[in-house]
Parts: structure tokens; C-alpha cells; sequence
């Protein structure tokens, strides 16, 4: 019974993700954490995921004009070495725990307090920032499975560096991109995976085909905004108490 709610929410997570241009790294975590998955079961699952529903978004949002080579390309250049360590590391289910949870947080902060963008012209990005912006995100997203979009987007409309109307395509291009790095790294140590994992694939493939339908034809509700950072929250002071304790 337990597993027909975690595929259940995993749809609804897909969906709601999609709507926003994100892949759901972030809530799949947190969603496996609160069904009390173990760690190691919870980041390749996470990213495979990820990979899945982003691509379906690139697809969706590229279409409609919803994205920009020239933010895309300087902060994924050195972000996707970053990701592949990431997800080479093997780290303990406490550590994890902490890291994870940690991550969940500032995710579901950066979700809650996202900026709307501003009227301001776009200003191109420093190369500099780009590569620690990419580099560090990277690295979180390697070793999380949170995927990285989450804190992307904010980052771009908070530094306007990116139109509103394009930073959707553009997180779910870095998702995809940073994830399949990551799980790359993962798999040249570690080369198994949950039997479950692939109706859980099947279930978030027709959750991001529906929510990046209507995501890239319409803004998303900052209800699902608000939503989706509650969810975040409580994941992650969960994971972080477990591992504690």
C-alpha cells in the first residue's frame, strides 16, 4: 500500500515540476525520504528522474521559446565535471542524510522566496560567476540528486541574468544535462539500481508530459510554488532528524 502512495506522489510531484521547469530532483528526494527509502536507493532513483521529466520539459518549453543558449551554455560548461564527481561520491546514509536535508531547505527557501523577475534589461552573466555559480550547483546536484534547477532559477531572476520568460527552459536544460553527468559518475562505482525504479519512470514520464504541456503554455500558480516548498521543508528536517539520530 505504501508503494502505491509513493507512485501516486511521485506523478503528482512529476507534474507540478514540470509545470515550473524543474524535474522534481528536489521533490522526488523528498518524497522517497519521507517514505523512509534508505540513501542509497534515493539519489540514482532521484536522478534518473530527473533525467526523464527534464528532458520532457527542454522539449516542451525549447518549442515554446522558452529558452536561451547564451545563459545555457557558460553555467553548464563547468557545472558537468562538478555534477560527474558529485555522483561518484559514496557517501554514508547519515552524511547523506545531512547533506540532503540541508539541501532540501535551501531548496525549499529559494522556492518559497523565488523572485518573479524584474523589468530591468538582462544583463549577460560574468564568466567568472558562471563557473562557481555551475560548479558549486553541480556538485550539490551530483551528490544529492536534487538536480540543481532549484537553485538556478532563482539565481538567475534574482541576478537578472535571464528573461522570466526563458528561465524555465533553461533550468530543465541544466537539470537534464547535470543529471545524466551525475549519474554517470555514479554508475562507474556503483552499478545497481531499485527494481522498482522503472515504474516509477513510466509514472513520472506521463506526470512531466501533462504538467509541461500546460508549464510551457502558462506561468505557474505560485499556489504550487508555496506547495511544493511545505514539502521540501518538512523532507528535509525529516532526513536531517533521522540522520541525527
Amino acid at each position: 500500500m505504501d508503494f502505491y502512495f509513493l507512485v501516486i506522489c511521485i506523478f503528482i510531484i512529476a507534474l507540478l515540476y514540470s509545470a515550473v521547469g524543474q524535474g522534481g530532483g528536489s521533490g522526488y528526494v523528498a518524497v522517497m525520504a519521507l517514505f523512509a527509502l534508505p540513501a542509497a536507493e534515493i539519489r540514482p532513483t532521484a536522478l534518473i528522474l530527473n533525467i526523464v521529466v527534464s528532458g520532457i520539459a527542454v522539449y516542451q518549453f525549447y518549442r515554446a521559446g522558452s529558452f536561451s543558449w547564451r545563459v545555457f551554455l557558460p553555467v553548464t560548461l563547468l557545472s558537468l565535471p562538478f555534477a560527474f564527481v558529485g555522483g561518484l561520491l559514496t557517501i554514508p546514509s547519515a552524511i547523506y542524510g545531512v547533506v540532503a536535508g540541508t539541501a532540501l531547505l535551501v531548496s525549499a527557501y529559494f522556492l518559497y522566496r523565488k523572485p518573479a523577475g524584474s523589468r530591468e534589461e538582462v544583463r549577460p552573466i560574468p564568466l567568472s560567476m558562471s563557473f562557481v555559480a555551475g560548479s558549486s550547483i553541480g556538485l550539490v546536484s551530483g551528490a544529492t540528486g536534487v538536480g540543481g534547477g532549484i537553485f538556478l532559477s532563482p539565481l538567475l531572476l534574482l541576478k537578472n541574468w535571464a528573461d522570466a520568460r526563458h528561465v524555465p527552459g533553461i533550468s530543465a536544460g541544466f537539470i537534464l544535462v547535470n543529471s545524466i553527468s551525475a549519474l554517470s559518475g555514479y554508475f562507474t562505482s556503483v552499478r545497481s539500481l531499485p527494481e522498482y525504479v522503472w515504474i516509477l519512470v513510466v509514472v513520472a514520464l506521463l506526470g512531466g508530459l501533462i504538467g509541461s504541456y500546460f508549464g510551457s503554455h502558462r506561468a505557474g500558480s505560485s499556489v504550487i510554488i508555496k506547495l511544493l516548498a511545505g514539502i521540501l521543508f518538512i523532507a528535509g528536517v525529516r532526513l536531517i532528524i533521522d540522520a541525527i539520530l
